[in-house]
């Protein structure tokens, strides 16, 4: 993003809850322990956007925008001028990034980083890397590091594949709490319930001083200044948060200085930083559209299926699959393609990029 950009920081004022890819309508199914997609789906956090900018210029609240709003924000799908990246985590306004899929934690607390290991024959086709410990790791018992963010420095030294120092790791646990609701569905004609009226979602609870964040692009600053100073509904279950406009603080750290190379080629990570949509599945030996060189290994969690609401037919999005946020790609492309390897860092890349999705950064790996 150029120097227009600006983050806005959305404060919630309680709880939040954030519809995922399951039913959550009334017989559809059980409603019990419905859990919220945290962070949100960068969707949902334009539309909250989008909508609390429409009200400074003058949109009720129901019913399409008129066209000089349109002229600034687009309309439905299309964005117009404006670009987003996000959302992304906030403590105290200092962004916080999912720890890389790659990152592994033993008994002892040390943190070592995965790699692509030798290659060897398998269920995914012949000759493929699968991910493995680097050579010479310290200990035993290692896993998957597990829910944990990085500041902007632990970022920086997982792209630089280098283990992050322990100031920099920040445990999912201190940053928000569930908290269980109990509600019941009314008959708004009669005010009465029937059988299977009860529901039971999962809220998220942000601790002190947690927000959530997204930077936006394309809107001048008298237009953004316009965003009424009250309290705007943001996801599901009519929760509401503060939007404002926040410090421009840097958001990425640099990619790293050094590109590894394997003789001809160079080894670089694509970490995704927010759900990439893509139109078919990763695999190994195999290009990735927007991405140089072709894929060797990977670390992936498990996708994401995403949807949303479709606010001008009103009706739900179909779902979609995601590669979800911490997903790490080990790509290798020739020396040649550097200056386009370094090009996509903050970028976003796949399906929907204007909104948001599939924001990655781009790091190095070293062979096993």
């Amino acid at each position: 993003m150029n120097g227009h950009s600006r983050l806005l920081n959305i404060e919630p004022l309680d709880t939040v809850f954030f519809r995922d890819g399951r039913p959550y309508t009334k017989d559809e199914c059980e409603q019990v322990g419905v859990a919220s997609q945290f962070p949100p789906a960068p969707a949902t956090l334009v539309g909250a956007v989008r909508a609390a900018v429409a009200r400074g210029l003058g949109w009720n609240g129901r019913g399409s925008w008129g066209d000089d709003i349109k002229q600034k924000l687009g309309d439905g799908e299309n964005l117009g001028a404006l670009r987003f990246r996000g959302p992304l985590l906030l403590q105290h306004v200092k962004p916080l990034y999912l720890a890389p899929a790659n990152l592994m934690r033993n008994e002892a607390g040390k943190t070592t980083l995965l790699v692509p290991g030798p290659a060897r024959d398998c269920d995914l086709d012949k000759a493929v890397r699968l991910p493995a410990l680097p050579s010479g790791a310290p200990g035993d018992g290692w896993k998957q590091a597990g829910l944990i963010w990085l500041s902007l420095d632990g970022l920086s030294t997982a792209l630089k594949g280098k283990e992050p120092a322990a100031d920099t790791i920040v445990e999912q646990k201190s940053l928000w709490s569930l908290e269980a609701r109990v509600g019941i569905a009314r008959d708004e004609a009669t005010r009465t319930t029937g059988e299977g009226a009860l529901y039971s979602p999962q809220h998220i609870r942000l601790h002190h001083g947690v927000t959530l964040g997204i930077w936006l692009e394309g809107l001048d600053e008298e237009t953004l200044a316009r965003i009424p100073r009250k309290p705007h509904p943001v996801g599901g279950e009519a929760r509401s948060a503060w939007i404002t406009v926040a410090d421009a603080a840097p958001d990425l750290p640099a990619s790293p200085a050094t590109l590894q190379r394997d003789g001809k080629n160079l080894n670089y990570t694509v970490v995704v930083l927010t759900p990439l949509p893509l139109a078919s599945a990763p695999a190994p030996g195999q290009a990735i559209p927007g991405l140089p060189g072709t894929l060797v290994s990977a670390c992936l969690p498990r996708v994401l299926m995403l949807g949303g609401w479709d606010s001008v037919k009103k009706q739900p999005l179909p779902l979609q699959p995601h590669l979800a946020p911490g997903s790490v790609l080990f790509m290798q492309a020739g020396v040649e393609e550097e200056h386009v390897i370094r090009a996509l860092h903050g970028t976003c890349i796949g399906l929907r990029p204007t909104w948001g999705y599939g924001w990655i950064a781009i790091g190095t790996w070293g062979n096993q």
